[in-house]
């Protein structure tokens, strides 16, 4: 997290509730590109995000398909990584 000193990095506080979940993911998430070079990018994750549960493991599947989808065949540039925090009930 926040790799370049010279940047400069927000902070916020956001309350979750039970059925929340965050996303965390390395760049080559949102600059993987398909074979006509678009990028997926944060649109199509915020899609990809809010088209089911908000599951852990039902997250990690819509993401991972739709990346999949989006890129085919295209070699992978980057590495991709996810990291989704789910808060439940107690």
């Amino acid at each position: 997290l926040g790799i370049l000193s010279e940047q400069r990095y927000r902070s916020a506080r956001v309350s979750l509730r039970a059925g929340d979940c965050i996303l965390l993911s390395t760049d080559g998430l949102v600059e993987a590109k398909n074979e006509a070079g678009e990028r997926f990018g944060w649109d199509r994750v915020e899609k990809a995000m809010r088209s089911g549960s908000s599951d852990v493991q039902s997250a990690r599947g819509r993401i991972s398909e739709a990346l999949a989808d989006f890129v085919k065949e295209c070699p992978q540039a980057d590495d991709t990584t996810l990291v989704i925090l789910g808060v439940e009930e107690r």
